[in-house]
């Protein structure tokens, strides 16, 4: 039966109890005052899909706790556009989880078991972080599998893409950091962030966006646009904080309000074209707009 939309309709169900049979080719479920009836598929091609998995000659290997606040954090700085077609997934390594949609890019540091990197398409990716108590996974020659504490079985395909994995690792270098200037955000711009990202944009890959700004009298001002509406916050300009001419960053309100939440620092890289923000074990790179 059609995955999706039979999830759908039991987390709608209110009955306590719901009642399953199977009449011809249908699917029956019985729940109090509701009746639904679901066309089974042929299930063939799905079974023999599962049998050619080989699992039971799966080596599995453990993984951390964290290991998908690792991939929380990376998703959002991956794409699926097939513009950027080595881009669309998220490489994993030994020294870490590292992405990139070519405008902005992360790598959270952590010791992964890994024999061998491999990426993980977006898509499957933004399907991974639903899914809690991941303990294990294991690399076949065609699959990747991840193994949850209640025996739940998460399996994508391996994808054969020449993942720039070195060339971010270069940008993303914060060796010299100590030597550059540290600009901060306004302490008033989580409060800011909150509010527009109420009606923040969303961009062609699903993902939500706020943009940050000078305008030409120099305050900041952070935008979200929607079909149905549109914000404009503004914070007037304080000699604490200076940024660049033409400082223009577009970032995830979700993912920015918790940079901010632990802090407001940053640094601007070479020639002002770009922004590097550390969280804990996680750097980030962010391309600045150029407008003219």
């Amino acid at each position: 039966i059609k995955a999706q939309e039979f999830f759908k309709l039991l987390t709608k169900i209110e009955s306590p109890e719901v009642e399953m049979e199977v009449e011809e080719n249908k699917l029956i479920l019985n729940a109090g005052n509701t009746n639904i009836k679901m066309v089974m598929m042929d299930n063939s091609n799905l079974v023999s899909l599962v049998d050619n998995l080989s699992l039971e000659s799966c080596e599995w290997t453990k993984l951390p706790i964290i290991f998908i606040d690792t991939i929380k954090a990376c998703v959002m700085f991956s794409t699926s556009n097939q513009t950027y077609v080595s881009l669309c997934g998220i490489s994993i390594g030994k020294d870490g989880v590292i992405s990139s949609d070519n405008f902005r890019a992360g790598w959270y540091h952590i010791e992964l078991e890994v024999a061998e990197e491999f990426v993980l398409i977006t898509e499957a990716a933004k399907d991974l972080i639903k899914i809690k108590d991941i303990d294990k996974y294991s690399q076949a020659d065609s699959w990747i599998h991840f193994h949850t504490k209640e025996g739940l079985l998460f399996s994508v395909r391996k994808i054969i893409t020449e993942f720039p994995r070195d060339s971010i690792k270069n940008f993303l270098d914060f060796t010299d950091i100590a030597n550059q200037k540290v600009y901060s955000f306004p302490d008033r711009m989580i409060k800011s962030v909150e509010r527009a990202s109420v009606l923040a944009s969303v961009n062609s890959d699903g993902n939500e966006y706020i943009q940050i700004q000078l305008d030409k009298k120099n305050n900041l001002v952070i935008k979200g646009s929607k079909h149905f509406g549109e914000i404009e916050d503004k914070i007037p300009p304080d000699n604490k904080w200076k940024f660049p001419k033409d400082f223009v960053l577009k970032m995830d309100p979700k993912y920015f309000g918790d940079l901010l939440s632990v802090d407001n620092k940053f640094y601007i890289g070479k020639e002002s074209q770009y922004i590097l923000m550390r969280n804990g074990n996680f750097d980030s790179i962010v391309s600045l707009i150029n407008t003219d």
